[in-house]
């Protein structure tokens, strides 16, 4: 008779506990964007097909020693090997 009332009760508070987690509210408020914001937009910069990024060499020479880099948009030291 002890066996099954005790086997009840854990029953009972294994439910219970697994009734509470359910319905508590989340931990992690939610996040949503300030009213009348305004989305953010990211500058598009020309592409050739599906290479990266790619930004055309200012007009003019180049600097002593330095050679254009279009994925990154500015001037690189040239190293011994590298295509001009």
């Amino acid at each position: 008779m002890w066996l099954v009332l005790i086997a009840a009760l854990g029953g009972a508070a294994i439910a219970g506990a697994v009734v509470f987690e359910m319905t508590r509210p989340s931990s992690k408020p939610e996040v949503t964007a300030p009213t009348g914001s305004v989305p953010m937009t990211m500058p598009v910069t020309p592409s050739l097909g599906n290479s990266p990024a790619y930004t055309p060499a200012p007009p003019g020479e180049a600097p002593p020693g330095k050679v254009w880099s279009p994925e990154h948009g500015h001037w690189h030291d040239i190293t011994p090997g590298m295509p001009q």
